[in-house]
């Protein structure tokens, strides 16, 4: 089976089956995977950043 076909397959799932194997793959990749990026992934996922240009606008408050 050739990656083009898996990927058709994993389109025709139902979203939460497509979630499934997307956790699963993230699983499989962890060790591939920089800490500092999964922990940025977790901190973006938990809604704790801010967004660019807030916070070069602190940045440049600070500065002046």
């Amino acid at each position: 089976m050739s990656v083009a076909e898996i990927l058709h397959q994993i389109e025709a799932l139902p979203p939460k089956d497509r979630w499934e194997i997307l956790e699963h793959t993230r699983h499989l990749l962890e060790a591939e995977i920089p800490e500092n990026f999964a922990q940025g992934m977790a901190e973006i996922a938990r809604g704790d950043v801010i967004e660019l240009d807030e916070a070069l606008k602190a940045l440049d408050v600070l500065a002046t």
